[in-house]
């Protein structure tokens, strides 16, 4: 009696096997996007859009050398998504967290001032302005770069301070 649960089993259990061998296996993407700007007012633009076209959220660190990503934020807000952003430097933005973060000290740690957006957790843009409207950086959607940029965004912006806080 063992011996033959034993053997319908290992029948089934073989059975199941080919079974799954012959499903049709989901294929990966045959590539990542990955779109490297030279031209800070081309990456600015395009993290600017992204912005603008999102559908759900949106996480970002920028600061005033990105006015026009500011603005799309905000007006993300207001068409209702979930937006966290932090706007580095003094000036303040509506809505958005602010951390007072000297340009002296943004430039000796990212070499210029940074910009990182995650947008409806499937396509991120990370660059630095090293001066004035002189600047470079990426804009990705590789299945890796995303959740783990949207992943520091989040940590980052948990630690944030913004301005009424202070008060």
């Amino acid at each position: 009696m063992v011996g033959e649960l034993e053997r319908g089993f290992r029948r089934d259990l073989e059975g199941l096997h080919q079974s799954l061998l012959a499903l049709p296996r989901g294929a990966a993407p045959a590539s990542w996007a990955l779109v490297s700007h030279d031209d800070w007012t081309s990456f600015t633009s395009g993290a600017t859009l992204a912005v603008r076209e999102s559908r759900e959220e949106v996480l970002a660190v920028a600061g005033p050398w990105a006015a026009s990503l500011l603005e799309a934020l905000t007006a993300a807000q207001q068409r209702g998504l979930s937006v966290r952003a932090m706007s580095l430097g003094s000036t303040p933005h509506p809505g958005l967290t602010v951390r007072d973060v000297p340009d002296e000290e943004l430039r000796a740690y990212w070499s210029g001032r940074p910009v990182l957006v995650v947008v409806d957790r499937a396509q991120a843009w990370c660059g630095v302005e090293q001066g004035p409207g002189v600047g470079s950086g990426v804009e990705t959607t590789h299945g890796a770069v995303v959740p783990f940029f949207r992943h520091l965004l989040r940590r980052e912006l948990a630690g944030g301070l913004s301005r009424e806080e202070e008060a």
